[in-house]
């Protein structure tokens, strides 16, 4: 009876391992197959565009904030509406200075800054008079700023000479509070394309692939 049992164990075993890898090759294929089939259908520029006009429009132009990196008079702006002390925020400007840095997108850049509270609202000013005072180093005061400066606003503004009080800085607020209020954007970060929320099947890294024309 042993000996029945082993025989059978002997030749049965393989045959089921084999069916096992038979198996787990052909779903794995297939998950490969409809992952390739999906990104090649969203890296088609016409299903990108009509998801994209799918989506709540806002209007925004460069009167609503003249806080811009990347490609200046670029005629497509990425929008993004931020909080300085959200760490989401933070990682998000690193993607995108990443993507500036490789220059892998042609978009100009545009930055609202939102604040949660009047206390939080004195970082979203330093932000600001710190592009207006350094808008040659901007892109490297932000990086710091978004890894380390906002553990210690108080250190950050004296080191770059920021003044949240300046009538200009002011006056940049203000236009970054209106639209935000007019808009009732509360999540952070907000990604927009030429106004449009960016579909969350999408990057942002996935706009290198696109060329658009409003």
């Amino acid at each position: 009876m042993d000996e029945l049992f082993l025989l059978v164990l002997i030749w049965v075993t393989p045959f089921l391992f084999i069916n096992s890898v038979v198996w787990y090759l052909e779903k794995n294929h297939r998950n490969r197959d409809i992952s390739y089939k999906y990104n090649l259908l969203k890296s088609y520029h016409e299903v990108f565009i009509a998801r994209l006009h799918s989506q709540t429009k806002y209007e925004i132009s460069t009167k609503n904030s003249h806080i811009l990196l990347g490609e200046f008079g670029a005629s497509n702006t990425i929008t993004i509406v931020t909080n300085p002390h959200c760490q989401p925020c933070a990682l998000l400007h690193d993607r995108i200075e990443k993507m500036l840095e490789k220059q892998d997108i042609m978009f100009q850049v545009q930055y609202i800054f939102v604040s949660p509270s009047e206390i939080k609202s004195e970082s979203s000013k330093i932000l600001i008079s710190a592009y207006q005072k350094h808008p040659l180093k901007i892109r490297e005061i932000y990086q710091e700023w978004f890894s380390t400066g906002k553990l210690n606003v108080t250190d950050f503004a004296q080191k770059y000479n920021c003044n949240p009080n300046a009538p200009e800085v002011l006056s940049e607020y203000n236009l970054h509070e209106e639209w935000r209020i007019a808009n009732r954007i509360v999540a952070t970060p907000t990604i927009l394309v030429n106004g449009y929320i960016l579909p969350p099947e999408y990057q942002i890294e996935d706009l290198r692939f696109f060329e658009l024309r409003e």
